[in-house]
Order: structure tokens, then sequence, then C-alpha cells
């Protein structure tokens, strides 16, 4: 059965295009690609990271109204994904500075990318929902890290502080979450500050026999987007 997965983080983005105040750089480009997963998957699910908990989606707390507009909409095509953890995931010193070595040379060349989206996350809406599913401020054991130099060194460097640059690597760290949620043979729609990291537990493989869909709708949402309203969008 085809299953693919959209992370919470894109789906975020997504929304800020009908919503006032800061947007997310790539949310035009992350409506197309999940217009197209609609049409053409049987199931679309939704992971939320790692609450403390598990919720009922009747009962997640209030957040991305983009969440609830398509699941009235679908209820039996979008579905929620979900992965409880109650303590925060563990990561080691050696894990995490082969990581950040990664992830330093794209914050660099991205900082102005990165301040935007930095910028919707700090909003009520973002900000108050992650707070209500995590109950705490990172996934990942990042704070033993708050005070490492190459961190000092990056916050001088593209303007952002390193309490905000450890929750774009909490971000990006979910991915390794997300992938587990997938399971074989099935699509994961990430969000592109994940998708743009090499991560140490990965390997990538080029793969040449890529399906093809016989017409996509990305350009035109990616076009079109910002003249709508988010009913238009999900209708």
């Amino acid at each position: 059965m085809n299953t693919p997965l959209i992370d919470y983080t894109t789906l975020v983005g997504i929304e800020s295009l009908f919503r006032d105040g800061p947007c997310d750089p790539w949310a035009e480009e992350s409506a197309g690609k999940l217009a197209d997963l609609f049409i053409y998957s049987e199931k679309v699910r939704y992971g939320i990271g790692v609450p403390t908990e598990p919720w009922a989606e009747d009962d997640l707390p209030s957040g991305p109204t983009l969440i609830r507009d398509l699941a009235r909409r679908d209820s039996d095509v979008f579905l929620l994904e979900q992965n409880p953890a109650s303590e925060p995931l563990q990561i080691k010193d050696n894990e995490f500075n082969e990581f950040f070595q990664n992830f330093k040379p794209g914050a660099t060349a991205n900082q102005v990318g990165l301040r935007k989206w930095i910028s919707l996350h700090q909003e009520r809406w973002v900000r108050e929902f992650h707070k209500s599913l995590v109950k705490r401020q990172y996934v990942f054991s990042l704070e033993k890290f708050l005070q490492e130099p190459k961190l000092e060194d990056l916050e001088r460097k593209i303007g952002i502080e390193i309490k905000k640059i450890c929750y774009i690597l909490d971000t990006q760290l979910k991915y390794a979450i997300y992938a587990k949620l997938v399971g074989k043979n099935n699509f994961y729609l990430c969000h592109p500050i994940r998708g743009r990291v090499q991560f140490p537990i990965m390997e990538r493989q080029r793969c040449d026999d890529t399906k093809t869909i016989p017409l996509s709708f990305e350009k035109y949402f990616k076009t079109n987007i910002k003249g709508m309203t988010q009913d238009e969008y999900t209708t």
C-alpha cells in the first residue's frame, strides 16, 4: 500500500503561507509536493515527531489548523503517525561532533533562510503546539552542548543565538525518528531543512528506477499558492 509520510515541520511551513507573520522560506515548494502526495497516494500519514505521550487525533492541542482542515476533508486518507518518548533521546559527543561538521557549511551558506525559518518557529501558534506535544525544549539531549565553543563561533557567523541553533539541530536530528515511522518501501516528504543534511547514521544511494507521475501539480501550486486561501488550497 502506498502510504507516504509528511512531517509536522512541513505542514507548519505550508500553513505559514496563509497566516500573518513570518513565512517559511520553503513553503511554496512544500505546498506543491504535498498536493502531488495527496493526489497519487492511497493514504498520507503525518508525523508529529516525538510527543511525550500518545495523542488521539481529536485531542491534539491547538496549533496548525492545516492539519485539522486536511483531516476533516479526508479523514480516511490523512492519518496521524507518532512515536512517543517520555525522556530526551540521547546523542553522544562523537555523534554530535560529526553531525555538526555536516551542519555547519549549510548553515553558513543559507543563514538568511534559517533566520526566516527560526523566526516562524518563534511564533506563538508554532511554539505553543511544540511545547504541548514535547513538554521540553529539545527532543534530543542537546542542552549539554550549549556551551560548546564551536556553537559560539557559529552564532557569531550566522547571527542566530545558540539556543535557536540547537532548535534547528534538534529539528534536523528528528529525521531519523521520521525515517523509522516511514517504514520500508514508503516515501518520506521531509522538510527541506532536514533533507539537505548528511547524517552520520545514513547511507545515500543513487536510485535509477525513480518512479514518475503522469502529471505533477507542484509547479502550479508553487506559482499560485500565494493567491489562495487555506480553504482553497485544502479543497
